[in-house]
């Protein structure tokens, strides 16, 4: 790739200076990937074009939870919503999945959409302070961490009886709960709603 030029005020280049002796990183350049990588695990975000192994284990080899773990470094590998499966199973696509399937349930639209949610959420185009605007439900939503963006989906399953499971895996890293384990979650209840959820390990 072209190495692309970013100017930075003094304050902020003194900063990276800082950060640099903390991570014991050669360069400025290494040092804002060292901190972009470590961001983007924090809150459970990977490239459009990450490739990962979303065969897993079989199911005896899946953690299950009845709460929810610090869902610090990981990745989603499969998720169902109301028994449909995600194409793009990302947290922030699970959420967006999830909000979708509210709307489509209750009706909901633009602002009285943001007010049942409670992640930041504006009811129109906004893509500044980690805001980005997805056009499937017409709202934009802010940037969460990966155990944030459960909490909020399982809140959201179990409030409109939407079933929801996400087959997810630790990365290996020295800070994951359970490195390079696989977990599943669920939430939501098929009850009254004539369906149930597709069971993740047939």
């Amino acid at each position: 790739m072209m190495p692309v030029k970013v100017q930075v005020n003094d304050a902020t280049f003194a900063d990276i200076g800082i950060l640099r002796h903390w991570f014991g990183t050669g360069s400025p350049g290494e040092t804002i990937g060292h901190i972009t990588r470590f961001v983007m695990d924090e809150l459970g975000l990977e490239r459009d074009n990450d490739v990962t192994d979303t065969s897993g284990p079989s199911g005896d080899d899946v953690l299950t939870f009845e709460t929810a773990p610090n869902l610090a470094h990981t990745k989603p590998v499969a998720a169902w919503i109301d028994g449909k499966p995600i194409r793009n199973p990302k947290w922030i696509y699970v959420m967006v999945g999830m909000i979708a399937a509210v709307k489509n349930s209750t009706g909901l639209e633009g602002e009285q959409l943001v007010r049942a949610l409670e992640v930041g959420a504006r009811a129109f185009r906004y893509e500044e302070k980690g805001y980005r605007y997805f056009p499937e439900i017409g709202i934009s939503i802010q940037s969460f961490a990966a155990t944030a963006a459960w909490k909020e989906i399982a809140r959201l399953a179990d409030k409109h009886r939407i079933p929801v499971q996400v087959r997810f895996v630790w990365r290996n890293k020295p800070n994951a709960r359970y490195p390079g384990r696989t977990g599943m979650l669920t939430a939501g209840s098929a009850q009254g709603r004539d369906k149930e959820i597709v069971p993740a390990f047939p």
